[in-house]
């Protein structure tokens, strides 16, 4: 899923959390790619939200990928120790090798 806000917000990232959640109920998806490449900044409760959806994807063995996260957002994940709970990758590429992988 390509996230395209230059500042993600809880509310933006409502319909997408409700999409992939759609996903794994009624397609049994337990994998997931986020782009982020368009994404410079990310607020508290939206970081909220994700954690939230991680936890989901924990209790179906799922996995949670973010490609062409930079600047801010790949400081962001790393130095608040998120990247410990999914894979940041360059590109999809990469990403489909982690999943395929895990």
């Amino acid at each position: 899923m390509k996230l395209t806000p230059k500042q993600l917000s809880a509310t933006d990232l409502r319909p997408v959390v409700g999409a992939c959640t759609h996903f794994m109920r009624c397609d049994n998806a337990r994998h997931f790619i986020f782009d982020m490449q368009g994404v410079e900044f990310m607020t508290s409760p939206c970081r909220v939200s994700l954690i939230l959806f991680m936890q989901d994807l924990g209790y179906i063995r799922g996995h949670l990928v973010w490609v062409q996260c930079h600047g801010n957002i790949e400081s962001l994940f790393r130095g608040s120790h998120l990247d410990a709970w999914f894979d940041l990758c360059a590109d999809d590429q990469e990403a489909m090798e982690v999943l395929s992988d895990g």
